[in-house]
């Protein structure tokens, strides 16, 4: 295996759009951990959260949001992950690693993005410390297949009557409705 032969603009571009998703699993996964959680508290952060990241995911912004991270790994506990130099991948252990590391690159950005505005909405920083551990906790449990993300939407269902989905790569979460069984 040549590191020429791997297509690493795939792998990234897989990563990120499978890790959007995955990210908002961790995360409601975590929120619904707490028992003061509420069904409006949670649409509340999820709202906080997207208005935010819609904008800084703008490349105009890109710069703003680098000098941010630094802070923000310091203040909620996220882990910053480097990516290895795809040419140095000679191997299927290499390769295996390329991509691992790469996932967790994305987890690292899905949750820079949800963290910031999180900060700036002046949520508590022992509360986002906690938050963002645990979602960490429910990433390493999703990775060892301790725990799946359909799980993580049943619960969702079951207590506050929304999903997590995806529609072309981006989450959406959705109130559902509530049947009345008919006599």
């Amino acid at each position: 295996m040549s590191a020429k032969a791997v297509d690493t603009q795939a792998i990234l571009a897989e990563a990120t759009s499978t890790m959007v998703l995955h990210c908002w699993y961790c995360f409601m996964g975590a929120l619904i951990d707490f028992p003061e959680t509420t069904k409006e508290s949670l649409l509340q952060l999820w709202n906080d959260a997207n208005n935010y990241s819609e904008i800084a995911s703008q490349p105009e912004n890109e710069n703003r949001l680098n000098a941010d991270l630094t802070h923000l790994e310091k203040l909620v506990g996220l882990k910053r992950v480097d990516i290895p130099n795809p040419d140095n991948i000679r191997n299927a252990g290499d390769l295996k690693r390329f991509k691992k590391k790469v996932r967790e690159k994305s987890l690292y950005a899905g949750f820079s993005l949800m963290a910031q505005p999180l900060v700036k909405a002046n949520y508590s920083v022992d509360f986002l410390r906690r938050l963002f551990e645990k979602a960490y906790g429910i990433n390493d449990f999703i990775e060892r297949h301790e725990m799946t993300v359909d799980e993580i939407n049943d619960a969702l269902r079951d207590e506050f009557s929304v999903e997590l989905y995806s529609d072309h790569g981006v989450a959406h979460i959705a109130e559902l409705c509530e049947v009345n069984p008919t006599i």
